[in-house]
């Protein structure tokens, strides 16, 4: 199966050197990742690239950073404002109003008001992430906010198979194909989709069901793949190539 183009990511924040974790596992997954510490610099950016996603950190200074400031503000009389809080509501509206085929993220630090996920999804973002969580499932994010902005070819081929996102079958030539769930059609072509690797139960399961496992013991993602195995092995009469990683996981060996 042919690479698709990579989709460039935007990830807007102040202090990127504390979320290169991020950085890096969104570059390992195929993305091209540019970054900006500013909502100048960000609004700049998008004069000068196609933005697929744009990842935007909801304040541009440390919440106790703000708290100092605005403590500063009220003791002088000024007006309790602080420039940089809500930075990323406000460049998702902005992205929203400019570059309206643009996915937004906001992502927030790891404390925050059901208020704050309200606004910040009212402003234009298509989702609201909260930081601390593991690289593989923000990344897992990011993929699926592209698929639901681009969708998928509805026909993916792997080896003798054909997998049809519409129909949600699978195939092999000379054979009737099997029709799949809704979930093991999705996570067959998260497994099918460049970059072909390993990829993790966690990361898995964020993209075929949009949220974490609920324990490390969640078997979801490991009962699928056995329903996918048995209905390839038995309507196909062909082993399906997905192969289990040692430490957790699953490839596509093609």
């Amino acid at each position: 199966m042919a690479a698709s183009a990579k989709k460039t990511v935007l990830f807007m924040d102040d202090e990127l050197h504390l979320n290169q974790h991020y950085l890096q596992q969104m570059d390992s997954d195929g993305f091209r990742v540019i970054t900006a510490s500013s909502e100048a610099e960000a609004k700049d950016l998008f004069g000068e690239k196609a933005i697929d996603i744009a990842v935007l950190d909801a304040n541009l200074l440390r919440s106790s950073e703000i708290v100092r400031i605005k403590e500063t503000q009220r003791l002088v009389g000024d007006e309790p404002f602080v420039e940089e809080e809500g930075a990323g509501f406000r460049v998702a509206a902005w992205v929203r109003e400019n570059s309206p085929r643009t996915g937004v993220i906001i992502l927030s630090a790891e404390r925050t008001e059901p208020s704050d996920r309200i606004n910040g999804l009212d402003c234009g973002a298509d989702d609201y992430a909260i930081k601390g969580m593991q690289p593989a499932e923000f990344s897992s994010r990011v993929k699926a906010l592209v698929r639901r902005i681009n969708p998928q070819t509805s026909r993916i081929s792997f080896g003798p198979f054909s997998l049809d996102l519409d129909r949600r079958t699978i195939s092999v030539e000379d054979r009737e194909a099997v029709a799949l769930t809704t979930s093991e059609a999705q996570l067959m072509a998260l497994l099918a989709s460049p970059p072909i690797k390993a990829k993790s139960r966690a990361e898995l399961h964020v993209g075929v069901f949009e949220r974490s496992p609920s324990s490390s013991n969640d078997r979801a993602i490991d009962n699928l793949i056995s329903k996918i195995r048995r209905k390839s092995r038995e309507g196909l009469g062909q082993e399906l190539p997905v192969k289990t990683v040692y430490a957790g996981g699953y490839i596509l060996a093609i």
